[in-house]
């Protein structure tokens, strides 16, 4: 039999439970004891793309708007002690400057951080008449700033300082990750015989009518031979070609597959973690052509694919992505900005390395 809530239980406020109906009423009269249907009471943003390579990378705080880093190298080679003090109990020690002294290798890196900026406005009577009310201003500068890291990663990325600009665009006022891989390349072109050892920066175009695991194995191969660090290096790829080696890892049958394989969710290629990178997935600022010394004329890019120790990319930020927001009373309006200082770094050269799949047509 089922329990009948009195007028009583009600009034010595006796524990009940109510269980609500979803329709709001009958025939357009609400009903007493139903819920009536409501909606949510904040917008829901739309977030397609997020940083990835920058969430991997390193991040150092800088104090000045321009600051260095240095580091050394240091490479020792043992010589005997036998030969400087002899074989007889006493005998004198010869001068340690027979000994080859161990001098080490100094290297400093600038990092120039700059300033970036972006607006937008919301209206009074907006704010009247939205759900969120006053409310949405916060909401709306912590959106500017989580939508800001994304904007920074971009320009990381493809950014190309340009000595002589003056134009607004981000840029080109940093060189990213990818120029600062192309600068290596042209030291690389400019050796007669590059050493094994000595940072490629970009591999040889790769070729798109072929299997991509082949040639990603020969990156990773280069990466070895640099002296790259294998162990904490990630490959990042766009969405295609995530989506085409996918398609290869499945065909368990082949070479591939046994070499390009899931574990946990995760795609490898001989134990290297392959990335989805959102901010490969869109070339920007020139990036979507190449022009390698070892090309006869620029070819059309299809995908840029790039090998990292994420130890080795540096953001470099003056302070904390900031946001705020004033009312201005000739617009009857509220400016919302957001605001970045920073500059990247790719710390070691042989720590990179970067693949151009070119496109169809070139």
């Amino acid at each position: 039999m089922a329990n009948i809530i009195t007028k009583e239980d009600i009034q010595n406020n006796r524990s009940f439970i109510l269980k609500w109906s979803k329709n709001p009423g009958d025939n357009g009269a609400y009903n007493p004891g139903w819920k009536q249907q409501t909606e949510a009471d904040r917008f829901l943003e739309l977030i397609e793309n997020r940083p990835s390579i920058m969430n991997d990378a390193v991040f150092h705080k800088m104090e000045a708007l321009e600051e260095d880093i240095s580091y050394m190298q240091v490479d020792v080679e043992l010589e005997s002690m036998e030969v400087l003090s002899g074989d007889n109990t006493g005998a004198q020690l010869a001068d340690l400057s027979t000994i080859t002294d161990t001098t080490p290798a100094f290297s400093r890196s600038v990092l120039r951080a700059r300033g970036m900026t972006a607006k937008t406005y919301t209206t009074k009577t907006f704010l009247l008449a939205n759900i969120e009310k006053e409310s949405f201003l916060t909401h709306m500068e912590s959106i500017l700033a989580e939508r800001a890291g994304y904007s920074s990663e971009k320009i990381s990325i493809y950014g190309k300082r340009k000595a002589s600009s003056r134009t607004k665009s981000g840029y080109d006022h940093i060189d990213g990750f990818l120029q600062q891989l192309y600068d290596v390349r042209d030291a690389y072109d400019d050796e007669a015989t590059p050493a094994a050892s000595m940072p490629m920066g970009v591999m040889p175009v790769l070729d798109e009518t072929k299997p991509l695991v082949p040639q990603l194995k020969a990156m990773i191969t280069q990466f070895t031979k640099q002296k790259g660090n294998r162990s904490r290096a990630k490959i990042y790829v766009s969405s295609t070609v995530e989506g085409t080696l996918m398609t290869e890892a499945d065909a368990r049958e082949t070479d591939a597959g046994d070499n390009l394989y899931f574990q946990g969710g995760q795609l490898y290629l001989w134990g290297v973690p392959i990335v989805h990178a959102d901010v490969l997935d869109d070339l920007k600022n020139g990036f979507d052509e190449y022009d390698g010394q070892d090309l006869q004329a620029a070819i059309d890019v299809q995908d840029i694919i790039l090998m990292a120790n994420p130890d080795s990319l540096v953001y470099g930020f003056l302070e904390e992505i900031t946001s705020e927001n004033d009312y201005l009373v000739e617009k009857k309006s509220y400016i919302s900005t957001v605001d970045v200082f920073f500059d990247v770094l790719l710390m070691y050269n042989k720590d990179g390395l970067v693949a151009i799949l070119p496109s169809s047509n070139s």
